[in-house]
């Protein structure tokens, strides 16, 4: 119940309750009059009836007035109180509280102000000494951050759901390059802390050398590592080496060998071979290669797969994801073409070469059926690729062939394939300038992203915080954007390393009024480019985040306009930060962006900039969450349905 309905209440409440007191006080002296004493009292009361009414509206307005300051004195002052006192212990220790009211609330706001002071010094203790402890740490950090940036290779972090925790510029240079960047900023779209990997690389290519890799540790091999190669966005091939990152136990370290086959995540180190090789074949343990392909069958078509492989190392140069593929698929086929439930996979050596079998008990295939099977592009239990089983043996540089041995009652398909040669010469790399690496470890423990976010804790999210600048106020008037900044905001932590900052051209006059807000003058933008070119970058930018922004519907509009243009739809949740404001402190009157940051203790940088604005908000935001726990709202859901009950909600544009 909001406060003016409370105090109108409160003053309905008060006026009934004297006016029936007046009323049954009237009644009993009437009753106790005699009738020849009424008929002149009578006549008395009506002959002053509007002196009556007007003492009556005049006790009624002195009564309300009462009303209204006790109401002030003892419910809304006590509210802004707590909600002030909230605020010192959440999110700004700096705020005090302002001694208004009665001298019992005056005192009561001095003993607060005081007990903040005494907080604050015991703070300040603490966090001196935690900044000693943080600068040994971030000189360690700083240190790891050089030796990043300078290595030769291109290095990823990532957690088991391919969320990237950490790159180098190489990293940066490479995936953004080869995935269409027209620049740094694109690249940083491409290649980012909380972005996931599958954006720029094929996911089944990197879940299979993850397969590959828990098989060795299941097995308690020493530092299990596995090497594929794979096409970038743009076309590129790249040579990746996987290295498993291992849970982390209970005491703090990490979990054993065979106890503990759980993969946090994973290191890949990159390397551009395009210009190489034009095949790209990787050198793999054969067992390996077998162990892999039996349970890729087995797990995905219920089949049951034997091995015959001979006991020493053997080494194949082999295409290990496409060659899986290509085995699993016909054993697809057998099991949904001719009912086959077993087959086994056998390796021998032979002259150099070595032959392997795919082999099963029953009739051979037809001719025709050969063909078929050999030509079709591979589809194997939801692993498809546009190569057919004839591609990916020539691409080994092998043969494939159909046989039967009648007297045994089985068939098989053979394909005979080189033994392995060297192909890890080094390459030579192009220089890169030094530059500090970027990371986050924090996010291993991340859920990753999925379709149900409104059940996701604020926490967890990953956000965009963005704001623009216009040549005026009125998308629907033809106004413009002239300007998008933006900020992320990973694991808790507003990352200003990974920011979009774009001046646009509108191709239409500025108004000047606007001119004076943010100061963008028409020579600023002569060059830059149009809308339709940035858009699809800043739409890149912040896919998978959730929007939020201040005023959050003004730059949605806008946003909302230029769709048709640009094929571009921001279609994830947003979250606005004066709703949330709203509802974090219903009771304070300013709600400017300047007022919140004020009580929230954030210094405001580069206003009524683009970026500027957008890292205040997202400085903002992260301040507001712990606000927002504090009144049970947690998850994205809540926020929104909170957000909804505002009456900034029903701002449209």
């Amino acid at each position: 119940m909001n406060y003016k309905l409370k105090l109108a209440l409160a003053v309905a409440g008060a006026s009934l309750l004297i006016l029936g007191s007046a009323a049954v006080l009237a009644f009993i002296v009437w009753s106790a009059l005699a009738a020849d004493e009424r008929a002149p009292l009578a006549a008395a009361l009506v002959a002053r009836s509007g002196l009556v009414v007007f003492v009556a509206l005049l006790i009624t307005a002195g009564l309300g007035i009462f009303v209204k300051s006790l109401f002030d004195a003892y419910v809304v002052t006590p509210h802004r109180l707590a909600e002030e006192t909230r605020l010192i212990a959440t999110v700004n220790p700096g705020h005090r509280i302002a001694a208004d009211g009665d001298g019992g609330l005056q005192e009561l706001a001095r003993e607060i102000n005081a007990l903040a002071d005494r907080c604050r010094a015991l703070e300040a203790g603490v966090e001196s000494r935690v900044a000693q402890s943080r600068a040994v740490l971030e000189e360690e950090r700083n240190r790891f951050a050089a030796l990043m940036s300078e290595l030769a290779h291109s290095v990823l972090v990532c957690n088991i759901e391919g969320c990237i925790l950490l790159y180098n510029q190489r990293a940066l240079q490479l995936l953004g390059s080869h995935a269409g960047a027209e620049s740094e900023l694109d690249a940083g779209a491409a290649c980012g802390l909380g972005r996931s990997l599958f954006g720029v690389m094929d996911r089944d290519v990197v879940l299979h050398a993850l397969e590959n890799i828990q098989h060795r540790i299941a097995r308690d091999e020493a530092g299990p590592v596995a090497s594929f190669v794979t096409a970038l966005a743009g076309g590129r091939l790249i040579r990746a080496r996987m290295a498993p990152v291992r849970a982390i136990g209970g005491d703090g370290k990490n979990q054993a060998p065979g106890a503990a086959s759980r993969i946090a995540g994973y290191v890949l180190t990159l390397e551009d071979i395009g210009r190489r090789v034009e095949w790209p074949l990787e050198t793999m343990l054969a067992r390996e290669l077998l162990a892999v392909t039996r349970h890729n069958i087995e797990s995905r078509f219920g089949m049951r797969v034997g091995i015959e492989s001979p006991d020493e190392l053997i080494w194949l140069a082999v295409d290990g994801y496409s060659l899986v593929q290509a085995l699993s698929y016909l054993a697809q086929r057998l099991k949904e073409e001719q009912a086959v439930r077993e087959i086994r996979l056998r390796l021998a050596t032979a002259g150099g070469q070595i032959t392997l079998d795919l082999a099963w008990d029953g009739a051979p295939l037809t001719a025709d059926a050969v063909i078929q099977w050999r030509q079709a592009t591979l589809d194997a239990g939801g692993g498809s690729t546009p190569l057919t089983f004839d591609d990916v043996v020539a691409r080994h540089n092998g043969q494939a062939s159909h046989h039967s041995d009648v007297a045994a009652g089985t068939a098989y398909f053979r394909i005979v394939l080189p033994l392995a040669d060297d192909l890890h010469a080094p390459v030579e790399l192009t220089a890169v300038p030094s530059r500090p690496a970027y990371y986050d470890f924090d996010l291993f423990h991340q859920p990753g992203q999925h379709p149900q976010l409104d059940q996701r804790l604020l926490s967890e999210l990953n956000y965009t915080v963005f704001d623009t600048e216009t040549t005026g106020l009125e998308p629907a008037a033809g106004d413009e954007i002239i300007a998008i900044g933006a900020v992320r905001i990973v694991n808790g932590r507003l990352l200003h390393g990974e920011t979009f900052d774009q001046l646009i051209d509108p191709g239409r006059a500025l108004n000047p009024a606007s001119t004076r807000i943010h100061g963008i003058k028409p020579e600023l933008l002569a060059g830059q480019p149009p809308i339709t070119r940035v858009l699809p970058r800043f739409h890149r930018f912040c896919e998978d985040t959730v929007l939020v922004a201040y005023n959050a519907a003004f730059d949605m509009r806008f946003l909302q306009l230029k769709e048709a243009a640009t094929g571009k739809r921001f279609a994830q949740p947003v979250l606005d930060t004066l709703m949330l404001s709203a509802v974090v402190h219903p009771r304070q009157q300013d709600h400017t962006l300047e007022a919140i940051a004020a009580r929230l203790g954030v210094n405001i940088i580069g206003r009524h900039t683009a970026l500027g604005d957008a890292i205040v908000t997202g400085e903002i935001f992260l301040r507001m969450i712990p606000l927002l726990a504090a009144q049970g709202i947690l998850t994205l859901q809540q926020a929104r349905h909170a957000s909804r009950q505002t009456p900034y909600a029903k701002v449209q544009y």
